[in-house]
């Protein structure tokens, strides 16, 4: 039996994948879980993300660290607004942010300290793209 291909679904850096299932090798970068993998923006750089959901939340699939303030891009071509939001954990955000369709913006933002694990969430209906570092 031949095993089939992955077929390139459009969204780039994004998955439903949950992060502990993700196939070895593969990169994912929003899931429809909050993250447990942890990813150092001081090591490992820049952090690029891009997915579209009509019904989803969709998370980062990594924890951001390293550093006390990072640059957030965010493409959002829906047309409906964005509701996105920093989380250090399931129940606890800091940062809330709406970003109305068919816009671009650049957000600061700030954890408790540079050792703070974060991620990002994304209410759907939604399709985005953009970056951390």
């Amino acid at each position: 039996m031949v095993p089939k291909t992955p077929t390139y679904s459009g969204d780039i850096g994004v998955s439903t994948t949950e992060p502990d299932s993700a196939p070895a090798g593969g990169i994912t970068a929003c899931g429809l879980n909050p993250p447990t993998i942890v990813w150092n923006i001081i090591s490992k750089g820049s952090y690029s993300f891009a997915g579209s959901a009509t019904g989803s939340t969709l998370y980062t699939n990594y924890k951001f660290t390293g550093k006390s303030k990072y640059e957030v891009k965010v493409v959002n071509s829906h047309s409906k607004t964005l509701k996105i939001i920093c989380r250090t954990s399931v129940v606890n955000s800091f940062r809330k942010i709406s970003l109305p369709g068919n816009s671009t913006a650049y957000y600061t933002v700030s954890p408790a300290s540079s050792s703070t694990n974060w991620y990002i969430e994304f209410n759907a209906p939604s399709s985005f793209s953009g970056y951390v570092k």
